[in-house]
């Protein structure tokens, strides 16, 4: 069996809205990693938003915020930032439009006011509370999947992060992501069309309890330009990687390689640009993907 370069989305891919992972995924994960595999995580997650029980998959490294943070092993191959003068004239416009933001660094959040409380707070009130010790695995973020559980609990999200939040705008971030009311008029791409081009607006990648949300991305790093600095550190072709996905900001990754896998749960667009739909993720749908390809 030769061995391959293996890339994982994270949320919807990896973990569901209820923050776990299937047993099942997590089976082939460590089983691939001990055929000789290399997996990283490929996300628009940054490092602080990784459960430390994921580590514990067989995960050597990640491509992180989109592609603008790659660390292989203990070393950061890439770390692109969006400049100070930018971060803050456009925290200060959206504050004036009524848009609230989160900046992301490597290291760090930096929420506006009331930003986090669209995402942590549960969809139905009588969802399950998840154990606010996020790190260990026999809490429910990182249990099995369960039937019974709620569709959505962000909780361990939320207490996962909140070590990591800062107040306002940094000198520089990886990306932003943007939540606009459900009365707010404001197209996506005015978020960014001051910038010369510098940024685009990517929808259908995040979510929220309300309003339109998407991320604030570095025109020209994405998830594809992190596979390649991986793969060039790695030294290995970056087209024979094998990418796991669901959303839009894994496209770019999908047109990169040779292999692109699109969940059952993903967008359309995603379904139409993959080479194999597998089930949905909470139908075994990794290992599935991991079975069919030969990796295990």
């Amino acid at each position: 069996m030769s061995k391959r370069l293996i890339l994982v989305d994270v949320d919807g891919t990896l973990i569901n809205s209820r923050q776990q992972v299937p047993d099942s995924a997590r089976r082939v994960l460590s089983s691939a990693a001990a055929a000789g595999h290399t997996l990283l995580l490929c996300t628009g997650r940054s490092l602080p938003e990784i459960y430390p029980w994921i580590w514990d998959l067989g995960f050597s490294g990640m491509i992180g915020g989109s592609g603008a943070w790659v660390r292989v092993g203990d070393v950061v191959v890439a770390d692109h930032r969006m400049p100070t003068a930018d971060v803050q004239h456009m925290s200060q416009r959206f504050d004036a439009l009524g848009v609230q933001w989160l900046w992301q660094t490597p290291t760090d959040f930096y929420p506006s006011a009331d930003f986090l409380a669209a995402f942590a707070e549960k969809r139905d009130s009588d969802a399950h509370q998840a154990d606010a010790d996020a790190d260990t695995p026999g809490t429910d973020a990182g249990a099995a999947c369960s039937a019974d559980t709620a569709d959505s609990d962000w909780s361990a999200y939320a207490a996962r992060i909140s070590p990591f939040l800062r107040s306002g705008p940094p000198q520089s971030a990886s990306k932003g992501t943007f939540l606009i009311p459900d009365d707010n008029p404001l197209h996506p791409n005015e978020t960014v069309a001051p910038y010369d081009g510098r940024y685009i607006a990517l929808t259908g990648s995040v979510e929220g309890e309300s309003g339109l949300a998407g991320e604030i991305l570095i025109n020209g790093v994405t998830k594809a330009t992190g596979l390649q600095e991986a793969a060039e550190h790695l030294g290995v072709n970056a087209r024979d990687a094998i990418m796991f996905g669901d959303s839009p900001n894994d496209l770019a990754v999908f047109d990169a390689v040779d292999t692109a896998v699109a969940m059952g749960n993903s967008t359309e667009s995603v379904k139409d640009a993959a080479d194999m739909i597998v089930p949905g993720i909470d139908d075994d749908g990794l290992a599935y993907g991991f079975q069919q390809l030969g990796l295990i």
